[in-house]
């Protein structure tokens, strides 16, 4: 607003135009000077360097995290479509939503920042031919300022109120700049983690306090802007008084317009200088944070990584398992192969019903076999019953027992003798 005001009414041009018609005024020697010693139009171009350098590290961030979440989930798919039904877990795109969520809205900052940058440097571009010139020799700065017929006579107090209203408006000035690089300041160190988490207050009511240390700078600000329009006021009524003396006097307009139009070009300098500064803190904060995103997405795909290699080598184990034969009813699929793998507590029931192979060695004919005499318990018969011999070898009779013929051997061999 005040830069507007002034510019209407060709100040500060005006006034060093006056004090020197036909060189370079004092006011405008000293602008060069500090112009040159802050690294003239050659910083500018170094800072904007750094900044496209930097605009170009956090680009390749985003795309570097974007390429790794992209591969990630390609891989997934592709052993999905492989392993079909054996593929046990979540595709990549119903775990990665929120990452990805979170990596557009820091694309979108990205792209307003370099939007940013475009505008900061289309501002540079205006003023370069003649910052150019400014950073040449004393004639390059000459060529740049018209020749001013001076003037018979000039309210010199007038003129001195000017030059005094002036300088106070500066001071102002760089006042509300100091000002707001304090709120910015205290804005970046302004952490109420801890009033948050410590206290039982509403959270309202926290914000509320918390504000608070805020509200001595709105004062000042605001205190700031107010003897601003005062002074721009007082400026407007002394430079009539100056223009009134200066009669139909005209020839200095030229002049003046073009100290003006220099003018204007510091400022926007320096203006330039603060905002492209600006940009090169916001980078360096913004890839902070990328390179922290950076590292939870890469922490994700590596976790993927180890989820994937246990799978599959799951499922390399269950396609080794040995085959059924083919007599075992229920022969199960190679799904139903890698489900038992997953659950290794198998019933083993139905393997302890299959048939029991006994070594042939083991049968031998029945009729071999020696007559355990325990095995019968002596039963009295008939002797009409029995059948034998009487040369004193044991005597057996042939009987019905509960479960078919058996044989019994007679209690007393000599019967027979009788």
């Amino acid at each position: 607003m005040a830069k507007m005001s002034l510019c209407s009414m060709n100040l500060p041009g005006a006034i060093q135009a006056l004090e020197n018609p036909n060189g370079i005024p004092k006011s405008l020697s000293d602008r060069i000077v500090k112009f040159k010693q802050m690294g003239g139009i050659n910083r500018m171009l170094e800072l904007f360097e750094t900044l496209s350098n930097m605009s170009k590290a956090n680009e390749q961030i985003i795309s570097k995290i974007k390429e790794k979440l992209d591969k990630e989930e390609q891989e997934d798919a592709i052993l999905n479509q492989t392993h079909k039904d054996l593929w046990k877990r979540k595709p990549s795109h119903a775990l990665t939503s929120n990452l990805r969520l979170e990596l557009a809205k820091y694309q979108g900052n990205l792209d307003h920042a370099k939007k940013s940058d475009a505008f900061v440097l289309n501002k540079f571009e205006d003023q370069i031919q003649l910052l150019q010139k400014l950073s040449g020799t004393q004639n390059d700065v000459l060529s740049l300022l018209p020749k001013a017929e001076q003037a018979n006579s000039v309210n010199i107090e007038a003129v001195n109120t000017l030059k005094a209203l002036l300088t106070r408006l500066d001071d102002l000035t760089l006042e509300r700049d100091n000002l707001q690089q304090e709120i910015k300041t205290t804005r970046n160190n302004d952490d109420i983690t801890s009033s948050l988490l410590g206290s039982q207050l509403p959270e309202e009511q926290i914000f509320s306090s918390e504000l608070k240390k805020y509200e001595p700078y709105i004062t000042e600000i605001a205190e700031n802007i107010e003897q601003q329009q005062n002074l721009l006021t007082s400026i407007s009524d002394a430079n009539e008084i100056f223009v009134e003396s200066r009669g139909g006097v005209n020839t200095a307009e030229q002049r003046e317009r073009a100290l003006q139009k220099i003018d204007a070009c510091f400022k926007t300098y320096y203006e330039l200088i603060t905002n492209i500064s600006e940009g090169i803190q916001f980078y360096t904060n913004f890839q902070e944070l990328l390179n922290r995103f950076k590292a939870n997405c890469e922490d994700f795909i590596l976790a993927r990584e180890t989820e994937k290699d246990d799978l599959i080598m799951q499922i390399n184990e269950a396609k080794q398992q040995p085959q059924i034969s083919s007599y075992q009813p229920n022969v199960q699929s190679s799904s139903d192969s890698y489900n038992l793998y997953q659950q290794p507590n198998l019933n083993q029931q139905q393997y302890q019903s299959q048939p029991q192979y006994i070594n042939s060695n083991q049968f031998q004919p029945q009729q071999q076999q020696q007559p355990q005499q325990q095995q019968f318990q002596p039963i009295p018969v008939n002797i009409n019953n029995i059948q034998g011999n009487n040369n004193g070898q044991p005597v057996y009779a042939q009987i019905m027992g509960p479960n078919g013929p058996m044989i019994v051997q007679i209690a007393d061999p000599n019967v027979l003798q009788k």
